[in-house]
C-alpha cells in the first residue's frame, strides 16, 4: 500500500474551494483524502477515526481548512503526534477577527 501523500481536513463536505483543493492536488499526482468534521456524530468518532488514519495511511501533509474549529487543535496534536507536517489555509473568521495570524503569516492583507 502507497502512503497517503495529503490528508485535507474539512469543517463540511462539498464546501466548492475545499473540492477545488483536493481535485487539483489529485490531478499533479498527490495521493490525497479528504474528511469532513460534520461526517461524525461528535468530536470524539472524529479523533478517533483521525488517529485511525492517520496511522493507516501516514500521509506527509495534514491540510487544515480553518483553524477556528473545536477540533483544529486536536487535529494539528494528532498529526504531528504522527509526524505529519501540518498546513494552515485560515479562512473569513480567522483573517477577519485574528488579524495576528495573517501578521504571523507574512501575507498582507488590504481593504478592498
Amino acid at each position: 500500500m502507497t502512503p497517503l501523500d495529503i490528508l485535507v481536513v474539512a469543517p463540511n463536505v462539498g464546501s466548492p474551494f475545499v473540492e477545488a483543493d483536493v481535485a487539483g492536488l489529485a490531478s499533479r499526482g498527490y495521493r490525497v483524502e479528504r474528511i469532513a468534521f460534520s461526517e461524525y456524530r461528535g468530536k470524539t468518532s472524529y479523533l478517533r477515526d483521525l488517529a485511525a488514519r492517520l496511522r493507516r495511511g501516514r500521509p506527509r501533509l495534514v491540510l487544515l481548512w480553518f483553524l477556528a474549529p473545536a477540533y483544529a487543535l486536536e487535529t494539528i496534536a494528532l498529526a504531528r503526534l504522527f509526524r505529519a507536517k501540518v498546513a494552515l489555509i485560515p479562512g473569513g473568521l480567522e483573517v477577519d477577527y485574528v488579524p495576528e495570524l495573517v501578521a504571523a503569516s507574512g501575507v498582507r492583507r488590504e481593504k478592498l
